[in-house]
């Protein structure tokens, strides 16, 4: 009887090195993949400074690309004061074809690519270079124009544990957090927008409209939002605006999101068609 539950306690340790050894290998994975996605996406921050030549006559995207290659070597992202961001969108596209934004809020990790796939899962599990990762890459939805014509555009990106990619827009949950980022930006190859934020809540995950049948029913949308919102705003939407809504996941109930919506408004170039 001994002998057997000798057996037994050794069959046990055994298991539990193999489950503390799996659990070591998982965690380990996981980092890895999150460091070469922050990696990734700092080194493709350097496309985001400014575009003309090197004073050793190089041209700055194709040292930009170089840097690209080596992402482990690549420095913190740099800080800005929009609307002075300029995007080298040239470059980017040379990387990935599908570029039609960059996003940032200013003193959040925010501050990455937006693409437009030919569908809404390939950038769920692929980064901006096309490497499989957790992280993803942010992406408009993929029946939305990618010139954000449409009445409402959709933004999607993960909520990642460690902070990164649209984990911050959970915050918006907060007035405080709203009150300190008001708005968020958007860069296109036409033109600069800031993102007037005015509401932010909890919701599921069917589809989000994009356009509406009367001006009517595009402001009875708008009127319905704000009032679902987690914080107090002042921003105005009118029948002509164009709104864009940032998606991310959320943990409250099963296929839980957490959107926010903002106004578009241009800083410069060419203002989207009207859609509604």
């Amino acid at each position: 009887m001994k002998k057997k539950r000798f057996h037994w306690r050794i069959i046990a340790a055994i298991a539990l090195i193999l489950v503390i050894g799996i659990s070591g290998y998982n965690a380990l994975s996981i980092w890895i993949d999150q460091r070469q996605s922050e990696d990734e996406y700092a080194a493709l921050r350097k496309l985001t400074q400014a575009v003309e030549g090197n004073a050793d006559g190089t041209n700055s995207a194709t040292a930009a690309r170089d840097a690209f290659k080596v992402a482990s070597a690549a420095p913190p992202p740099v800080t800005f004061t929009a609307p002075d961001k300029q995007v080298d969108f040239k470059a980017l596209s040379e990387i990935n074809g599908d570029t039609v934004a960059w996003i940032v809020s200013e003193g959040t990790p925010i501050d990455y690519p937006v693409v437009l796939g030919q569908d809404n899962a390939f950038y769920l599990n692929h980064t901006f270079s096309g490497r499989t990762g957790t992280a993803g890459t942010i992406f408009m939805d993929k029946d939305n124009q990618g010139d954000f014509s449409d009445a409402n555009t959709a933004i999607y990106g993960h909520h990642m544990r460690n902070g990164s990619m649209f984990a911050s827009l959970e915050k918006y949950r907060t007035q405080s957090y709203y009150d300190a980022h008001p708005v968020i930006y958007l860069y296109t190859p036409t033109g600069n927008y800031a993102i007037e934020l005015f509401s932010a809540y909890v919701r599921d995950a069917s589809l989000l409209p994009h356009d509406f049948e009367s001006p009517e029913a595009f402001l009875a949308y708008v009127d319905k939002i704000k009032a679902l919102s987690d914080f107090q705003s002042d921003v105005s939407v009118g029948p002509d605006d164009h709104i864009v809504t940032l998606v991310t996941c959320n943990y409250s109930y099963d296929d839980a999101r957490y959107v926010v919506h903002g106004k578009l408004v241009p800083l410069g170039g060419t203002a989207p068609d009207d859609a509604v």
